[in-house]
């Protein structure tokens, strides 16, 4: 949908971002928390899901300010306008997407709370994609890896029998391509989380107990060698 027509279907909805805005700073902070929601989602229920969900997504840009608190499309979205909508999306999503949901009686919270579940029970995410298992998410993960190798591979002159030869070794490739970047994902998280202190600590730590690790198999191998032989 272009962005005039989107524009056109918040209009046919009587929603502005600015109206939008001014609702969620208020939500949270009182007894009128159910009739704000109210205001904002059930026009929103009238709306494709995907459009709503672009409104949502336009109600947190419209709040973008540079360091000088101006508006400014490169700029920084307020935080608590981005959180609320992070959770009112999830509300708009169970509404739409699992049958029977209502928010109907119940405050701010306890439909924020009723809609996590009830998106968990169908088993999707407020997106509408299926909440994946670990497994999933890691054969997903190793096939968008795979994907370029593979295009790579097809676009080579080598003879089909090389390029089946090579399959297996790319989806090795991706898999070990994935883990790596996991991990460096995962080293990225901890340092952010706690610091340069407190990781270069946790680094020394962890080699101690790679070696002592390796040390443990190493006896282990030999003892079950003695037994063997």
């Amino acid at each position: 949908m272009s962005k005039a027509t989107m524009h056109l279907a918040y209009v046919a909805a009587g929603l502005t971002c600015q109206g939008a805005v001014d609702i969620l700073r208020q939500i949270g902070t009182g007894q009128e928390d159910l009739t704000r929601l109210n205001s904002l989602v059930k026009p929103m229920c009238g709306m494709a899901f995907t459009d709503g969900n672009k409104f949502l997504s336009d109600v947190v840009a419209s709040t973008k300010t540079d360091a000088e608190g101006k508006a400014s499309k490169e700029g920084t979205p307020d935080k608590s306008v981005k959180n609320r909508v992070s959770e009112v999306r999830q509300i708009y999503a169970a509404i739409k997407l699992v049958p029977g949901f209502t928010i109907d009686g119940l405050g701010y919270w306890k439909a924020y709370d009723a809609a996590k579940a009830a998106l968990r029970e169908k088993g999707i995410r407020a997106s509408g994609a299926p909440i994946l298992s670990e497994a999933e998410k890691a054969e997903k993960a190793i096939k968008q890896a795979a994907t370029p190798l593979l295009a790579e591979l097809m676009a080579s002159d080598a003879p089909d029998e090389s390029k089946l030869a090579q399959l297996a070794s790319i989806k090795q490739r991706a898999a070990e391509q994935v883990q790596a970047d996991t991990v460096q994902q995962h080293a990225a998280r901890l340092v952010k989380a706690h610091g340069v202190n407190y990781c270069t600590k946790l680094w020394e730590a962890l080699e101690g107990a790679i070696l002592a690790a390796d040390s443990t198999l190493e006896v282990q191998e030999e003892s079950q060698e003695r037994q063997a032989a």
